[in-house]
């Protein structure tokens, strides 16, 4: 069960991830470039977020995740980009650094039981 995580298995399972979210920031920066300036209100249907919203969203929702296995409380953060350029900064700007700080994190930190809505799991399981 994942309520008997010990550190060591926290540490292990951070240290994979960790490398796995290094990897996937490249990948994600691309997306959030990709959005074009002249079309990021495109919405595909009116019930869908807009380009600029989906990216918003995207790069926010990573940093809220991060956040909360730092610091073992989920608190989200509206913030409101005008251009796709701005999402792809506030991305450059926080997410390495909080990759980095969770990477650092004690093993006992990873391990602790944080909870998030109904779930109560490991703070590492949320990477």
């Amino acid at each position: 069960m994942l309520e008997d995580m010990t550190p060591e298995a926290a540490r292990g399972l951070a240290d994979f991830l960790v490398r796995e979210l290094q990897q996937e920031f490249a990948t994600t920066r691309k997306v959030l470039a990709a959005v074009p300036a002249d079309h990021c209100g495109y919405k595909p249907t009116e019930r869908c977020m807009s380009a600029l919203e989906l990216a918003t969203h995207i790069a926010i929702g990573e940093a809220f995740f991060l956040r909360g296995v730092l610091t073992g409380a989920f608190e989200w953060k509206a913030m409101e980009f005008q251009t796709p350029e701005e999402v792809a900064a506030y991305y450059d700007a926080t997410i390495p650094a909080l990759i980095e700080q969770v990477n650092a994190l004690p093993a006992e930190n990873l391990a602790q039981l944080v909870t998030f809505a109904v779930w109560t799991q490991p703070a590492v399981s949320y990477l």
